[in-house]
């Protein structure tokens, strides 16, 4: 066998990984100036930060802001853009509503980041509702979101954050959106159509949408989980029941049931009218386990999502006169909506007054002819502090209507490099009619 000296050999190794890293490093030089060679200058166009009154394009705010484009939103299952933001992990507590809000909100859709005051700005503007529904989605060109407060520059009411909805500006072509939701069960229905127009050219920029929505109701007595368990737990109830009860003292129930107990006082339950003081018994209306409870269970008679109807029309411009140096533009918005809550029949508590007999005084006197003929004229009574709950008249129902408008109309325009003018006028008119109807007061 033929061997190399080892001296030899060693030179021999040294010489390739010489040769071998004086390959690579040319390699390397040889890519590096060819990357060189392809790389552009790109300027990039200006823009605003939200959460600052900065201009220069190298700004980088110290606040978080996360900016959403429409082509990312698309990516996910909203249809609008409260669907869109409600589901962000900040969007928890108090502030936060939607149309389908059953009790406390009125149709509209407002956000409130972490349960603090959120604003909500439409191009970088305030609206007068801050209702998230003015905007369709298919206007929204992208949704800048700062999470943390920024009460310096926009006042008290952006304590939680601020959501600025940028709308789309340049746009050409035209769009369609449609869906249809609903349950296996068809007993709700969800409709939305949306379609925008734009057009432009070197100076200016014309879009145009419309956007309808429909919501039907669901009550929470279609569902099976409600009816067959007719929850009456304590937080899910009233201790204003129906059929009512008298809240008796213990010389009133003595009179009328010869009981020495005080207590609130209602018929059984398979007495369909009271004919004799066996009739009634005491009432439980305390914090016990369900099944022995008697007080009033809301969820009978009250939506779990609530009806809604919703237009909108909205449209911008721009126009740019001298250039750079003076640019008109225009933006409008016109949303009207309708929607329907309903609440449980109505409770009412009856208490005596002095004067007797005055327009204050809802005793029921010992005189009456049902006291007389239920408890005799013997054991006859006044019943000073009764209950009752309305279910003979249905649920509570409050309609509401209303319109928004929005018009923002101004010029602008770049003074210098870094400095630039924005002169506008902002005009917000919302109307709203609210019909209670079912209602005892």
């Amino acid at each position: 066998m033929n061997k190399l000296p080892m001296r030899k050999f060693k030179a021999l190794l040294s010489s390739t990984l010489t040769a071998s890293l004086l390959a690579a490093t040319a390699f390397g030089q040889a890519a590096s100036t060819s990357t060189t060679k392809k790389e552009e200058l790109v300027a990039l166009e200006k823009f605003e930060v939200t959460g600052s009154r900065l201009r220069p394009a190298d700004f980088e705010s110290a606040l978080p802001v996360n900016s959403y484009t429409a082509q990312a939103i698309a990516l996910g299952t909203a249809e609008s853009v409260n669907n869109f933001l409600r589901f962000m992990p900040s969007a928890f507590g108090s502030g936060n509503y939607d149309e389908s809000f059953v009790n406390g909100g009125d149709g509209r859709a407002f956000i409130g980041l972490r349960g603090l005051p959120t604003l909500t700005l439409i191009n970088g503007r305030r609206s007068a509702t801050g209702d998230l529904n003015l905007v369709p989605m298919s206007a929204v060109d992208h949704i800048d979101i700062l999470k943390d407060g920024n009460g310096a520059v926009y006042g008290a009411d952006a304590v939680g954050g601020v959501i600025n909805i940028v709308t789309k500006k340049k746009f050409e072509g035209v769009s369609f959106d449609a869906s249809y939701q609903n349950t296996t069960k068809n007993d709700i229905s969800r409709k939305r159509f949306e379609m925008v127009y734009g057009m432009g050219g070197p100076k200016g920029s014309v879009v145009l949408g419309i956007a309808f929505f429909q919501q039907h109701d669901l009550f929470s007595r279609d569902r099976n989980e409600v009816t067959e368990t007719n929850d009456r737990s304590f937080g899910a109830t009233s201790g204003i029941p129906n059929p009512g009860q008298f809240n008796l003292t213990a010389a009133q129930a003595a009179s009328l049931f010869g009981a020495t107990t005080s207590g609130q006082y209602r018929v059984k339950n398979d007495v369909v009218a009271a004919a004799s003081p066996a009739d009634f018994r005491i009432g439980i209306y305390g914090n016990v386990p369900a099944a022995q409870s008697d007080r009033f269970p809301y969820a009978l008679y009250t939506p779990a999502v609530r009806p809604a109807k919703r237009y909108n029309v909205y449209s911008s411009m721009d126009y740019s006169i001298f250039d750079k140096t003076l640019k008109i533009y225009a933006d409008v918005f016109y949303m009207r909506g309708y929607s329907q809550a309903g609440l449980a029949p109505s409770p009412a508590g009856f208490r005596a007054a002095t004067p007797v007999g005055s327009a204050n005084d809802f005793r029921i006197p010992a005189s009456n002819y049902w006291v007389q003929r239920v408890f005799g004229a013997a054991r006859a009574s006044d019943i000073t502090n009764w209950n009752y709950r309305f279910v003979d008249f249905g649920p509570r129902l409050i309609d509401t209507k209303f319109d928004d408008f929005a018009l923002t109309t101004g010029f602008k325009g770049d003074i210098t490099e870094r400095v630039g003018y924005d002169v506008s006028y902002l005009w917000n008119r919302n109307e709203s009619l609210e019909i209670e109807r079912a209602g005892v007061n």
